[in-house]
């Protein structure tokens, strides 16, 4: 029993050198050695989540450990001296060292917690810390902790979805000195859902982690709310995909390969499926045109399989109002092929990157007018007459537009008699012939299409009649080459009957007008017997039925 001294009703002992030791500053060493070791091999995904603690943790396990080192470090001097300490107080030296490891121990525990147990979610004392992280983290640039800060995001998904301001109709349509002062927390998600939006985290997230990608617009879908201010996150995350040949758009596109985990998990699916996601993230569509200018065929097939995607969801909805989402993506698409006519003639056509852009094109343009074959009658007008009033545009109207822009680009080739010939059987086959083309929809659609073919050629003048002539080479080569119309379609045999009446009512005058132009609209190898007042058509070697009299127009 060691030796009191008193001094009144107050006593102290001296220590014992040779007590049993529970933490001293030797064991702090250890201790903090390990710290350092784990510390500084420590992911950066544990050093992010710390960052973004609600509590400074590095703050204040720093004067933590300060704070017991200098304890630890006094409490062995005390020790090896023996000198004198309180008896009777609340404190025993064992004590006293079991309250200095338990403190050491805490701060060792409180960096476990947020960077294992229980990571920081996204609120009001941390949506600063978030915003503040991922913006260093963008900035500076290191594509591993931009992989890992792409997969941490996916937990603040449906915290982003619900407490970000929702700009639906109902939001904008008060004044705004009305609308409530905004929280810190919707502040905070606002300024993710913009930092997120940068090109190199978007890069980052559809390389590396395109379920996080999924996680936040299945959030927003599953809370409904549609206005959020994630439509340029997600129309960067389509151009991104898209310039990324080994991105999930591509292995999503082809089939089902994935099986069942992948159609639930798609990004296709989860971003485009909802029609009403794409009404109030309107941009996710509009992509940059000058940049899709440069896409390759394969590039465009891939914005095709979204933009399929996104009118799927539309298609079943059987809304009867026209999609306007769309126009910005039926603009790119239609203009795909613009430069087919300035091919060069020494090159091989069908090898051109114009000709598999113009498969790829007929592939949507098929595929989407069979999405419509569901429709109800009421939502399919047939086209309107010459007298009526102006009638606003429906849902057919951008498919008859882009099939005619198609035509007029292929009609304007101007090669060879069969190079010509086949070219416009790339877009014949896929729409006067094609059986997706056989519902009410597509027989709708094609006979809009033969009114707006057969109504340009009602304009003579200027470049307008350039127009003309190629709608009549495109009717003359596709649909002259049996005149029997054994091989006619039923829906192109009108249009070549219409163009056959229009050239005996007005070619003469037009020869007579515009001698250039007028032989420019008849196919290689068709003559124009000006002595007879005849067009002797060619039909390309099949042979015509004796006694047929098609091939021949009579002009008179």
């Amino acid at each position: 029993m060691a030796l009191e001294h008193c001094i009144g009703p107050v006593c102290f002992f001296h220590l014992d050198p040779a007590a049993p030791k529970i933490f001293g500053f030797a064991e702090l060493l250890a201790g903090l050695a390990l710290i350092v070791v784990a510390w500084t091999i420590a992911d950066f995904r544990f050093k992010f989540r710390i960052a973004t603690a609600p509590i400074p943790v590095v703050r204040i396990s720093s004067i933590i450990v300060m704070s017991v080192s200098v304890l630890a470090l006094l409490t062995d001097l005390w020790r090896a001296e023996g000198w004198l300490v309180l008896s009777g107080g609340p404190l025993t030296p064992s004590s006293w060292q079991f309250l200095l490891a338990a403190f050491f121990l805490l701060s060792f525990f409180a960096w476990v917690w947020y960077a294992v147990i229980s990571p920081p979610a996204l609120t009001s004392r941390t949506g600063k810390k978030i915003e503040r992280q991922i913006f260093e983290t963008i900035s500076n640039g290191s594509p591993h902790e931009l992989a890992i800060v792409a997969d941490e995001v996916r937990r603040y998904a449906k915290t982003l979805a619900t407490q970000a301001t929702n700009y639906n109709k109902r939001y904008l349509a008060g004044p705004p000195e009305d609308r409530p002062n905004p929280s810190l927390v919707e502040v905070s998600a606002n300024n993710i859902y913009a930092i997120l939006s940068d090109r190199r985290m978007c890069r980052a997230i559809v390389k590396n982690a395109p379920g996080a990608a999924v996680d936040i617009f299945e959030a927003i879908r599953s809370n409904g709310r549609y206005g959020v201010m994630a439509g340029t996150f997600g129309l960067n995350l389509v151009e991104e995909a898209i310039a990324d040949k080994d991105s999930v758009l591509y292995s999503e596109g082809s089939g089902l390969v994935g099986g069942l985990m992948v159609f639930e998990r798609s990004l296709l699916r989860t971003m485009f499926s909802d029609y009403f996601m794409l009404c109030g993230q309107s941009h996710l569509l509009k992509v940059d045109i000058d940049k899709a200018a440069l896409w390759s065929a394969v590039e465009l097939g891939a914005y095709t399989r979204v933009v399929l995607a996104a009118y799927t969801g539309f298609a079943m909805r059987r809304l009867d109002v026209r999609p306007s989402v769309f126009e910005h993506s039926f603009a790119i698409i239609g203009g795909a092929v613009k430069d087919l006519s300035t091919v060069p003639v020494e090159e091989d056509l069908f090898r051109h990157e114009s000709i598999a852009k113009l498969r790829v094109v007929m592939a949507f343009i098929e595929s989407g007018v069979g999405l419509l074959s569901a429709q109800p009658q009421e939502n399919l007008r047939y086209v309107r007459k010459r007298s009526e009033k102006y009638i606003e545009p429906d849902l057919l109207d951008d498919w008859v537009t882009i099939i005619v822009l198609q035509i007029l680009q292929v009609a304007s080739v101007g090669r060879s008699q069969w190079l010509d010939y086949e070219v416009m059987q790339i877009v014949n086959q896929q729409t006067f012939t094609s059986h997706r083309f056989s519902s009410r929809a597509g027989r709708r659609i094609l006979h809009r299409v033969r009114r707006r073919l057969f109504d340009m050629l009602q304009v003579q003048s200027g470049m307008a009649a350039m127009r003309v002539a190629n709608v009549l080479r495109f009717c003359l080569t596709s649909f002259s080459h049996d005149s029997s119309a054994r091989y006619h379609s039923k829906q192109s045999r009108p249009l070549f009957l219409a163009v056959r009446g229009w050239l005996a009512e007005n070619f003469l005058a037009w020869y007579r007008i515009a001698p250039d132009v007028a032989n420019a609209s008849l196919p290689e190898g068709c003559q124009f017997d000006q002595a007879n007042s005849k067009i002797i058509l060619n039909t390309l070697g099949w042979v015509q039925d004796e006694g047929s009299t098609d091939h021949i127009i009579d002009l008179r």
